[in-house]
């Protein structure tokens, strides 16, 4: 009887200590339970392949944040840069999906040989806000020395030679500086004269108005040129045999939509943005220095 006290002791703190056991467990399984409600659920995305891009590889990607469908953003693999698309649909943060990954070391231009990439028209086809049509229509030099510079040409719209001392962008900014302070100091000396109650001579108004005349004459002639230039390097005839004369007829009276059409063509606002007041308008990772072959079948469609 003596040795079945201990024995029995033994036993109740067995049963307690399975007891808490189970307990624990319990308590482990329910907490588990309620985290996985908790967390979020993971959604497949379906691989959308695009044949136009069938070298650019596929990559899974970890959203940063909420994204609407179509929005991008640059992903860091590596110590290199890559462009990310999200899928129709948008993503939730923390969502994997896989997307076609663009390196944007060796983004090149893309222009249509041909055809205009669109409408003469289309002046607004990216919104009233983006920098081609906002410089277009309010700075037309600055817009057209960005086109110029993209297709390595010269202040005439000429094929620009490797020697230039300075970058067209350069010489077109300091053209649009020169025709500025010219006409501040003309209106500044009809002030002068107004303010000595002295009328402003013919010579006065002949100043000012063939000063403007020159600066509309080489808009005219460079838009009308580097148009052609496009025309010739794209094997664009748009649509008729008088194509120079056309080029000259749009350079005078459409200035901004020619401009514009022209920044358009050169480039794939579709997939990056435009820059307001950088030396090509486009994003520094978006490369301009692709070998032109002139022939036809060297350009991408």
């Amino acid at each position: 009887a003596g040795e079945a006290t201990p024995t029995g002791t033994m036993a109740s703190e067995a049963e307690g200590s399975a007891s808490a056991a189970k307990s624990l467990l319990a308590n482990a399984m329910s907490s588990n339970a309620q985290t996985s409600l908790q967390a979020p659920q993971q959604r497949s995305f379906p691989t959308q392949l695009d044949p136009a891009m069938a070298d650019v590889p596929i990559m899974d990607v970890i959203a940063p944040a909420n994204l609407p469908g179509g929005s991008t953003f640059e992903v860091e693999i590596e110590g290199r840069g890559y462009l990310a698309t999200v899928p129709a649909g948008g993503v939730q943060q923390g969502e994997t999906f896989c997307c076609h990954m663009i390196d944007l070391n060796s983004i090149e231009p893309d222009i249509p040989v041909g055809h205009w990439r669109d409408s003469f028209c289309d002046c607004m086809k990216h919104g009233i806000t983006h920098p081609a049509f906002l410089n277009s229509m309010f700075c037309p030099l600055i817009a057209l020395g960005q086109v110029m510079s993209r297709l390595g040409l010269d202040f005439l719209g000429r094929e620009a030679k490797a020697d230039l001392p300075t970058s067209t962008f350069s010489m077109m900014t300091g053209i649009i500086t020169f025709w500025c302070i010219m006409n501040i100091a003309i209106f500044a000396a009809y002030n002068y004269k107004w303010s000595l109650n002295m009328e402003v001579s013919d010579a006065d108004i002949a100043a000012a108005v063939l000063l403007n005349i020159a600066g509309f004459l080489y808009t005219t002639i460079a838009t009308a040129a580097t148009r052609r230039t496009i025309r010739e390097r794209y094997s664009i005839e748009d649509g008729n045999q008088c194509c120079n004369a056309k080029d000259s007829i749009n350079a005078a009276l459409f200035l901004p939509c020619t401009i514009s059409q022209m920044a358009r063509h050169t480039a794939q606002y579709h997939e990056y943005g435009g820059v307001c007041c950088s030396e090509n308008g486009l994003p520094d990772y978006v490369s301009t220095e692709a070998p032109m072959n002139k022939s036809k079948g060297a350009y991408m469609v």
